[in-house]
């Protein structure tokens, strides 16, 4: 313990010998990171939530320009100052972190492309399992304090700076780093993430993406109402009349750390009530609105709110990457088979995988407990200085399922980003869904010459969702079927991304293989039927299970003595051998009394 506190001693006078300027990196699996530090602004965090001094910081700060009004950034609890020209930010930085006023004080920093990169005040921090009796020492000496421990795993600690600390919070983090005492550690930045939503012109068709998914026959087939659990990580959510109101389980909002996830400070929010309507808007229900793909019940949304949907869009409407981890493992905890990820983190800086350690972490937290999750591939391709490859982040990380996005024509649209990362493409014009209710959304919004909404539905719809946030959607319901069908396979995640892809449909070729296709279209474009009528294999009678009666209703329909087998007739291949004949009720029924193998996963079509 001494040698260890010695050590520590070593860490901060090496800190201290740095001096106030703040670091220009940061630290990603040991690598260095650049980071654009601004001359021209910086964020404060306050000592009080509800301090509104602007004026008294103004007068007592002549570097602050108050000719540019205080901008919040609500994920951070901080808010944005500019400066004066001739200001020294360091100098500035210096003096307000010994202002009682003044909790924290960031610099702010910048990527390539000239957009804002903020941080809050929290640390993600990995100890070496041998150091947790020197964990509580460390933040000690170091001017942090505990927030909790994550993943269930008293090694991974949220933790934040004490107030008026003399450092900002990234030089902390590689001080930390560089001591050789942790393992890991992530400042809690808020980056420019982007909505992967693409508004496109108003001349469009019906719900063609339900066609070519063969929704008509998937409504067909008996489905036990399983309660499945679907994450949604968006812009918020709300009551719609056409998405059951027992559809939403208690989400969290973690942009505002608040129960309330609806979007209330954003009348343009209207993101996340489109992806959930693709996911869970009601069908037959009395020629209401649209038909979601999971829109059955026993579908239940947890949506928890991470941005807010304004414009112009920028850092400062995301959560942090720690809150975002949070969410992730709230959504894992609480059940979630499958979350979706519509939203991500552009590549300006070539053709690599932009990381956050924060959420890596979150993303191998939902892998290790076999939770599925769907990310949109990004919308950049062809918009400069953005790349078309790889995907976005977190689709590019290796243990997200990505899904890029076709035209209505089945050609890549030209937005939609792409790699060796990609799994599934799906539709992404032209999607009709539903919008926020009234007045408020996006709808609104879209008017004609006349004044009118264009929506033919009304304007709790929105006839023109698309880009690769509506793509992810359409894979995440899939995968929300193929749990309601076979719950069994919750949790079996290297086998349902098997099913997903094994089973997507080859666009520009009528031959049946297995095998990945290309980096544009991954394994091919998602299918629903064909993902179910993968796992239903036997159940001729289409009760929902297999059993005896199986055998005689696939024997009566072999024979032509009883009803065809509906809705579509390979269901009764329970051996998987590519025609259904007499052998497969004799194989059922050695299942059922002899212990003979079950009818298998099957991908012969």
């Amino acid at each position: 313990m001494k040698q260890f506190l010695i050590l520590v001693t070593v860490v901060l006078i090496s800190l201290a010998s740095k001096g106030f300027a703040g670091d220009s990196y940061y630290y990603l699996y040991g690598e260095q990171k650049q980071l654009i530090v601004a001359t021209d602004k910086i964020t404060i965090i306050p000592s009080t939530p509800s301090f509104d001094d602007w004026e008294g910081l103004y007068t007592d700060y002549s570097g602050l320009d108050p000719e540019i009004p205080v901008q919040s950034i609500p994920g951070a609890g901080a808010y944005l100052f500019h400066l004066q020209s001739a200001c020294d930010a360091d100098s500035l930085l210096s003096e307000l972190r010994s202002d009682a006023r003044v909790a924290i004080a960031c610099p702010v920093y910048g990527d390539e492309a000239g957009r804002d990169i903020y941080v809050g005040r929290r640390l993600f921090v990995k100890f070496f399992p041998t150091r947790v009796a020197s964990i509580d020492s460390l933040l000690t000496i170091s001017g942090l304090r505990r927030v909790r421990a994550v993943f269930h795993d008293n090694t991974a600690l949220l933790v934040e700076l004490h107030d008026q600390h003399p450092l900002d919070p990234v030089t902390v983090s590689n001080r930390l780093y560089e001591s050789g005492l942790i393992e890991g550690v992530g400042p809690d930045f808020v980056f420019p993430f982007d909505p992967f939503f693409v508004p496109n012109d108003i001349d469009y068709p019906a719900q063609y993406n339900l066609d070519s998914m063969d929704l008509p026959l998937v409504w067909e087939l008996t489905i036990p109402n399983s309660p499945v659990l679907v994450g949604v990580l968006d812009d918020g959510v709300e009551a719609h009349e056409d998405i059951a109101s027992n559809s939403w389980a208690d989400g969290y909002d973690y942009l505002y750390n608040s129960d309330d996830e609806s979007p209330k400070d954003c009348d343009y929010c209207y993101h996340g009530m489109a992806v959930c309507g693709l996911l869970a808007a009601l069908t037959n229900n009395d020629s209401t609105g649209v038909a979601g793909i999971a829109g059955r019940p026993g579908v239940r949304i947890l949506a928890h709110r991470v941005f807010r949907k304004v414009s112009p869009f920028t850092a400062a409407d995301f959560a942090t990457s720690g809150s975002i981890m949070e969410a992730l493992q709230d959504a894992v905890d609480s059940g979630a088979a499958v979350i979706n990820i519509s939203w991500g983190m552009l590549s300006s800086n070539g053709p690599e995988c932009p990381n956050l350690y924060n959420i890596d972490c979150g993303l191998n937290y939902a892998h290790a407990n076999g939770v599925l999750v769907v990310c949109g591939s990004g919308n950049a391709c062809g918009t400069p200085p953005y790349y078309c490859s790889p995907e976005a982040y977190p689709a590019c990380y290796p243990t997200t399922f990505a899904v890029g996005a076709l035209d209505a024509l089945d050609t890549l649209a030209e937005f939609s980003q792409y790699g060796d990362s990609l799994d599934l493409v799906a539709y992404g014009e032209y999607i009709p869904t539903t919008d926020r209710m009234g007045d408020y959304g996006i709808v609104p919004s879209q008017r004609g010459s006349d004044n009118q909404p264009i929506c033919e539905l009304d304007v709790n719809y929105d006839c023109i969702f698309g880009g690769t946030s509506a793509a992810a959607a359409q894979v995440t319901a899939t995968a929300a079927l193929i749990f309601q069908r076979r719950s069994d396979l919750i949790g079996q995640l290297d086998l349902v991304e098997q099913i997903l892809r094994y089973s997507a449909e080859n666009p520009y070729s009528p031959v049946e293989d297995t095998a990945r296709i290309s980096d544009q279209i991954g394994w091919g474009r998602v299918n629903a039927f064909r993902a179910l009528l993968a796992v239903i294999r036997g159940d001729g009678n289409n009760d929902g299970f297999i059993g005896i009666g199986d055998a005689v209703y696939i024997a009566h329909a072999v024979f032509q003595t009883g009803p065809p087998i509906t809705p579509d007739q390979r269901i009764g291949d329970a051996n998987c051998d590519g025609v259904v004949n007499v052998g497969d009720a004799v194989y059922i029924v050695n299942y059922i009394f002899y212990g003979g193998p079950a009818p298998s996963i099957c991908f012969s079509y």
